[in-house]
């Protein structure tokens, strides 16, 4: 049994895979999870700066703005939120083009579902110690400051 909640944001335009996708996170894992949706990339981007989400799953194809350049906004504006991409296309240059705008793993449709559990699992493992990075980073640096301080070398 999962002892936390974990918020996962699926992006998805059609309407039926995006309910699927919610039901299957919410129900079918034990893992926590607790899912919202958007169905563009544009509505998605509003959500995240409503709520904070430990993981987002997108569809390349996505009316206005692409999956691709959302993943490449979500990791520039919320660093280590991982995004999971799902798609219909099997081309390995789109699985290419994930990778390099920093998706953490791409998915082809129809999902296989222990995949993505597992993809799932290594996500929250990944955000898990980014988060003890950045609050080590963040310890440190109020350490500094504090000494500095009492050195007298902070006005």
């Amino acid at each position: 049994m999962v002892e936390k909640e974990i918020s996962v944001l699926i992006v998805e335009d059609d309407d039926e895979s995006r309910k699927m996708m919610c039901t299957l996170l919410e129900t079918v894992f034990d893992l926590g999870l607790v899912a919202s949706s958007a169905s563009s990339a544009e509505e998605a981007m509003k959500k995240m700066e409503a709520c904070r989400f430990h993981l987002v799953i997108t569809d390349i194809n996505l009316p206005g703005v692409s999956g691709l350049e959302l993943c490449e906004l979500i990791q520039e504006t919320y660093p280590i939120t991982p995004v999971i991409i799902v798609s219909a296309m099997s081309e390995i240059h789109y699985a290419i083009e994930a990778i390099r705008r920093r998706a953490f793993d791409y998915l082809v449709k129809p999902i296989n579902v222990p995949m993505l559990k597992e993809a799932i699992e290594r996500a929250m493992k990944y955000q898990e110690v980014a988060m003890k990075r950045y609050y080590c980073e963040q310890s440190i640096q109020e350490d500094i400051h504090d000494l500095l301080l009492l050195d007298g070398f902070v006005a």
